[in-house]
């Protein structure tokens, strides 16, 4: 049985995506400029690995992951919030040269409040409630 970890930190400067814009193909449409405002980062992730002396091989790990969504700009198109994130995942050596993988991943997302205003729209209060489950499966050949 070996065992590995790993952590990680990430810093991601969101605070560039100033604005969307959608232009159209109609050049009598003028275009859609929609603030942003967006806020940096910090990503936090710590996880295992558990090797045992057969062909298995299993993974756990934590996240916290910031929104760089800002209240104020969050909108039904992105209602992103921060998120813990829990995933496990096993791994079981077929061969010298293929493997599958499995895993699953269960982000626990904040609550999103918006209160976003849009003089051609009106006024949209309230808050978004997300939930979202990942699962994978792989086939690893090396050759």
């Amino acid at each position: 049985l070996s065992t590995a970890s790993s952590r990680g930190l990430i810093w991601t400067r969101w605070s560039r995506i100033r604005s969307f814009v959608v232009t159209f193909d109609n050049p009598l449409q003028p275009p859609v400029v929609q603030p942003q405002g967006w806020d940096d980062t910090l990503s936090v992730a710590v996880g295992a690995t558990f090797r045992t002396a057969g062909a298995w091989t299993f993974r756990a790990g934590v996240a916290r992951d910031g929104s760089p969504i800002p209240d104020r700009t969050r909108s039904p198109r992105l209602p992103g919030s921060d998120a813990w994130s829990f995933s496990v995942g096993a791994a079981y050596r077929l061969s010298e040269d293929v493997e599958v993988d499995a895993a699953c991943q269960r982000p626990f997302l904040d609550a999103a409040p918006i209160d976003l205003a849009d003089p051609a729209a009106g006024r949209l209060v309230g808050e978004f409630d997300q939930e979202l489950e990942v699962a994978s499966v792989q086939l690893r050949w090396r050759f």
